[in-house]
């Protein structure tokens, strides 16, 4: 895989694979719409795998699970940009893909799709969702290892331990 680190990432949260992306890594994505050079990589990265045809419906889902955590978590711009992007996920709600399996593969992505663009259309709600995200922590996407809490009282030195000695004595006390 060729790209930046932050595309690398990108690819990952946005695979063909069967599993999400991580809530770490949703976060770190979502931090990175704050960065002035960080931002359009991000948000080109993740219009252009929405694009994707009905194949790779996965990749698309996934993109629309990674725009819908930027719309609650990211920066203002990555709201704006999504209702800019209103006529593209709007389109998704009519989005077909090839049954996998015997089941509508596609369904997810129309799902998907509507709920993000009722979220942006209720701005009261949106309001909300963002304030929400904001009051819950977000993971440490580089956790540092706590330090061992230091005892409140100095313990108390052990005894020094006697010496042993035999209770009889080896030497004879006859003198002989």
């Amino acid at each position: 895989m060729t790209g930046t680190e932050l595309e690398k990432k990108i690819a990952e949260a946005c695979s063909n694979k069967p599993w999400g992306a991580s809530t770490t890594m949703l976060s770190e994505l979502a931090q990175c719409t704050y960065d002035y050079q960080d931002y359009p990589v991000v948000m080109s990265n993740v219009w252009r795998r929405i694009n994707e045809s009905g194949k790779n419906w996965r990749v698309v889902y996934k993109s629309l699970c990674l725009l819908e955590y930027l719309v609650r978590n990211g920066s203002e711009r990555a709201v704006e940009d999504a209702r800019d992007h209103m006529y593209q996920l709007r389109s998704l709600c009519d989005f077909h893909a090839p049954p996998e399996g015997g089941q509508d593969s596609g369904l997810n992505v129309r799902e998907k799709s509507r709920a993000i663009c009722e979220l942006l259309d209720d701005r009261e709600r949106l309001k909300e969702e963002r304030e929400k995200a904001r009051a819950n922590p977000k993971p440490n996407p580089n956790p540092k290892p706590k330090p061992k809490p230091k005892p409140k009282h100095k313990p108390k030195p052990k005894p020094k331990p006697k010496p042993k000695t035999h209770p009889r004595s080896w030497t004879n006390p006859s003198g002989g």
